[in-house]
Order: C-alpha cells, then structure tokens, then sequence
C-alpha cells in the first residue's frame, strides 16, 4: 500500500494560497544539528569505528544492539534530551548495505526523520506538524530541510449545507478512514441533517475519520480506506457510505463501533482487514453475534495460505451472520497471494487490477481481497436495496444465487461470484448481417458468429480481414465460410474482456442463441486479464475451471495486424493447443509478424483434429 501520494486539499485557490503560507517554515537549529550529526554517524561507520555516535546537545548516548530473532542486526544509539525530548539513531548494517535513521522526538511526540543510505546519501526527510496536541501536517523535505511536499493527517471535513439524501442506503466501510476532501469521496459520504459527517475515527475518536494508517512509523503514513471506499462507490451509485477508522490501539472499541452503524441504521457493514491475533477480535465478535440483523462483509486476507489452517481473523470466526470473501484473478480460484479456505472463506470474486481512486485523487489499480470486500458490500447492498424486507440470512441467500461452484471445492465454501455487478439488465443482441465466403471445395469449412461488442469495430474491417485470414488458412485446406454478425448493447464494464464479466455475455448469448454452435469472435474494447494480449483465444485445454470462455476468440479494439492475429487465434483453437512455433516465419511464432504466414503440415493435421 505504500506509495508517494500528493494530497488534494481543495480546488479552491483561497485554501491553497492559505497552505502556501503555513508550509513556508524553516528549519530549526537543532534539526540542522541532528541532521550534522547522523551525517558524522554515518562517516565514522564508513571508516569502520566502533563507537560511531557522539555526544549531542551535552548528553551522551546510550548503547545496545538491535536482535532480530536472537541475531544482532546493528546498533542503537538513545540520547533522552532536555524537555521531553529525545534522539534514536539507528546503524543497520545486516543482510545487505548499512542504513542510518535517525528519529528525534519532542515532548515524547515523533518530529522528524531522516534516513540516510551507506554512502552517506540522505534519502528521506520528514517532519510531523502538530495542533493543539494532534498531528496535523506530514512535512516531506529536501537534504537541505526545506519543504517538498505537505500531507494532511486529520484536517477537519469540507462543509456541507445539507444533509445527504436521506432515501438511499446507508452502508459502512471499517477501514483506515477515507481521503474527505477529495469531492469525488466527499459528495457520497452519509451525513446528518445538519450536513455532518455520520462517520467516526475509533482510533483518535473523533468525528475526522480521515484516511491514515501509520503501520510501522508514523513517518510512512499507509493509506487503504479511499481506494476500497472509491470501489465501492463507484459499483454502487446509489449509496451512502459511512465511513470509520477502525480502533487499532483498543480493538474492544469495535463493539462501541457496531453500536454506532446500529444506531444509524446501517445493515451492512464490510471490513477490508485483519489480523492474526484472535484477541484483537474478541470485541467484534461479541458485537457482530448480538447484531444479527447487519451483514458482516470480511476479508479473506492476503497472506497466499489456507485460514482453516493458519487462521486469520476475524474471517476464520465462525459469525452467522458473516461473509467471507476473497480473490480471484483470471481463474476462478484464489489469485495470487490470497487467501482461501474450504471452511472459512464464502466467495471467491475478482478483485485484480480493479480501478480504484487513490488518496491523492489519481486513478490506480489495486488488487487482494480489500477490493473483494468492496464489490461484495456493493453488491449486496444493491440486493437489499432491490428489496429492503430482506432479512440478513435472506440477503445471504440472495448474493448465493449469483455463485457458481469453483473449479476446486478446497478453496472456497459456496462458490464463485463472476459478476458482482450484474444484478440487473441482461445484454442484448441483435442479427446484424450474415455473409458466407465461396469456399465449397475445402476439407473444414469454418462458421464464425462475430459479437460487436465496441461499436468501434466495423463489419466491413472484419470482413476484409477475413478474406486475408482465408489467404493462410487455405495452406491447410480450412476455410472460414459463414460469418453472422451480431451487434450488442450492454453497460460499458462488459465491452472488455474479464473471465468474470465474460460469464455474463456469453451466458446471456448461449441461452437466448442455442443454435450458435460456431467459434465465437467477441470485437472487445480492451483486455483486462491480469495479462494482456490484443488478441487472446480459448478451446478446450484453457477453460477447464471457466468452460464458458471455451471456443472463443477475443480481440481487443486497435489491434495490429488484425488479419494475422485473427488467423493465430484461429489456430490455436483449432489444434486446441497454445503451443508457438519457434520460426518468425511461421504464423504461431509467439511474435505475430506480417511476414510470418506459414504453417507446417504437422499443424495442419492438428487444426484438423479438433473442434
């Protein structure tokens, strides 16, 4: 999750000619005295000295060495200043080359940071700002201690003059909190009528629950909760978010948190979190247990093993009213990384490569089982909102009816959701065009049924492309001799290729087409498989786990060289093999060519053995 971000604070130019001015301070003598001295640390180190630190300030340091699992992997220096303050240098000179860091505290609060590498290099300065005793600003500078870049760390919520729309469901997300002040967040949030935020900061427990995990420093500041929140929103246009910061130093605050969603109204909660320590858990599952009426959504977690086994909770509770969700890439079975368990874990559904919106207000991608979280909750609560008599073991068994069974049981209880966002209208297609080719003579005469999904794609493009396809198969006395185009209309999210979003169209395609038994030709807008080609084909020795992909052959919109990738595709469905020639003149060379056009008799006997 760590990333170098740059904070939005508003598109206002009054708000910003404000900051300008709280950002233009100077460093203080004595940062440039510890900045001197971890510089004369880092120095005497390179010389091969032994005691390397030196006093400061008139105090000396004090020594011990840093063990990790019983092995010295360097040395600590303490300096307990005067006024509460103090100096830690850090010399870590294990497992590969030597790092200096340096923390100064003031009035036991965390001030600033510097790391230096082991030519002596600074590599990263950063000062933490305070207001009226809470961090307020991360301050990110140059080796000179002048001010690069600021991030805010729990500014107040921009204003509203009203209340959010009161009519539309209230879901909650437990998370690090979200980035308010991007207007894209902002405008979704729930609020009162007063137009307050309705969310709540458990760990600094106040009304700011602002997007900030300090994890191992709180000079690297992690932020999660505005990307699975931006997710979410964007699956589900119509509801609110409450949105909390969970209660990482006193997770018995979570019981006070769950009474907080009730309070609200909220019957949905997810959780894109977790953690090995079952005490961390203890409040929340009382809680969750004498909630039944609220839907419990939580992650499978990302540590790529079985949670029957080594659990990770709170997913491995056993909670009624609970789902457990993890990761799918492009098969249906746990992405790499994720989580599973035959047990534990209730649905697999895709969360790789998922556009998300960083705390920055950048577009990113963001993939584990956080974002599978996300499209649950936004699926579920489209569900209820579909029909808000629900029950929460009605509203389980309603999100059941969208799985089918993974390829292997082992990994989840219930199955795989493949499109979390069809839960509505159904695609459509309507006969375009029908053409044959006059190729009567030829041994495997082929039929190609084409689905327009981009309209980019034009019937007269394909069918020129066709003809020059024929040109190579013809070699191996196979030809393609009917073409029925098909154009569709469908939502944008099923124009490209996905293996879940593909279950949609091509289910939708074969029940209401039963007599289109042909090779498939699907005209995409883009690939998002977790590996991208232009052109990508799947027969039989591909689709085990995902038959429904079987004898279709995608390509994506601003393909090159459409009539060799074509007839590429078109063979590797034919031998139902994905095997690549070695020579660049050969047509299944892995690097498709103008040139490459040849096919050997051995792939000839191949391509007609199949289909």
């Amino acid at each position: 999750m760590q990333r170098s971000i740059f904070l939005v604070i508003t598109r206002n130019l009054a708000i910003l000619i404000c900051l300008l001015h709280v950002v233009v301070s100077s460093a203080s003598q004595q940062e440039r005295d510890v900045l001197d001295l971890v510089r004369g640390v880092c120095e005497k180190h390179q010389n091969g000295e032994e005691n390397v630190a030196r006093d400061f300030a008139g105090v000396s340091p004090e020594f011990e060495n840093i063990e990790i699992r019983e092995q010295v992997v360097g040395q600590r220096y303490f300096y307990q200043l005067a006024a509460a303050g103090s100096l830690r240098i850090d010399v870590i000179d294990a497992s590969g080359p030597p790092r200096i860091i340096l923390e100064l505290r003031v009035e036991d609060a965390p001030s600033l940071f510097i790391g230096l590498d082991d030519a002596c290099k600074v590599r990263a300065v950063r000062r933490i700002t305070y207001e009226d005793g809470q961090a307020s600003q991360l301050e990110l500078l140059s080796e000179s201690l002048e001010i690069v870049r600021t991030e805010s760390l729990n500014p107040a919520p921009l204003k509203s003059a009203s209340g959010s729309d009161q009519s539309s469901l209230a879901v909650a997300m437990v998370d690090s909190g979200v980035n308010y002040l991007l207007p894209e967040i902002d405008a979704r949030l729930a609020r009162n009528k007063d137009g307050e935020l309705l969310g709540y900061d458990f760990w600094d427990q106040d009304a700011r629950p602002f997007d900030m995990h300090p994890a191992g420093s709180p000079f690297f500041v992690q932020r999660h909760g505005t990307r699975t929140a931006s997710l979410l929103l964007r699956e589900n246009q119509g509801l609110r978010l409450v949105s909390y910061r969970y209660p990482r130093p006193d997770m018995g605050r979570m019981s006070d948190l769950i009474q907080h969603a009730d309070t609200l109204g909220v019957r949905i909660i997810g959780l894109p979190l977790g953690s090995n320590r079952i005490e961390d858990w203890r409040a929340f599952a009382e809680a969750a247990r004498a909630h039944p009426h609220i839907l419990f959504i939580v992650s499978a977690g990302n540590n790529g093993r079985d949670i029957d086994v080594e659990p990770v909770y709170p997913a491995a509770l056993e909670i009624d009213n609970m789902v457990v969700v993890t990761s799918a890439g492009d098969y249906p079975r746990p992405a790499q990384r994720t989580n599973w368990g035959a047990n534990s874990v209730d649905y697999l559904l895709p969360a790789e490569r998922q556009a998300v919106l960083e705390f920055s207000g950048e577009e990113g991608i963001a993939s584990g089982s956080s974002y599978a979280v996300s499209r649950m909750v936004a699926m579920a609560a489209r569900l209820l909102d579909q029909n808000p008599e629900l029950v929460t073991q009605e509203l389980i068994a309603a999100i059941d009816t969208y799985s089918i069974p993974p390829d292997q049981s082992k990994w989840v209880r219930h199955g795989y959701i493949p499109d979390p966002v069809n839960t509505g209208a159904a695609p459509e297609f309507v006969l375009l065009s029908n053409e044959n080719f006059s190729h009567s003579t030829v041994s495997r005469k082929l039929s190609l049924t084409v689905l327009q999904m981009d309209g980019r794609w034009e019937i007269g493009t394909v069918k020129a492309a066709i003809d020059d396809v024929n040109a190579i198969l013809l070699q191996c006395d196979i030809a393609v001799t009917e073409i029925n185009f098909y154009g569709t209309k469908m939502p944008e999210y099923l124009q490209d290729l996905e293996t879940g979003t593909a279950h949609t169209v091509l289910t939708q395609f074969r029940e209401t087409h039963p007599n289109e038994d042909s090779i498939l030709l699907m005209l995409a807008r883009d690939n998002r498989m977790q590996v991208e080609f232009e052109a990508q084909a799947f027969g039989q020795a591909n689709t085990t786990s995902r038959p429904w992909l079987q004898d279709t052959l995608w390509m994506m919109h601003g393909a090159r060289d459409v009539p060799i990738a074509l007839a590429h595709e078109l063979m590797h469905i034919l031998s139902n093999s994905g095997e690549h020639a070695p020579s660049p003149q050969n047509l299944m060379s892995a690097d498709t060519d103008a040139q490459g056009t040849s096919l050997t008799p051995a792939q000839c006997a191949l391509a007609h053995g199949y289909f």
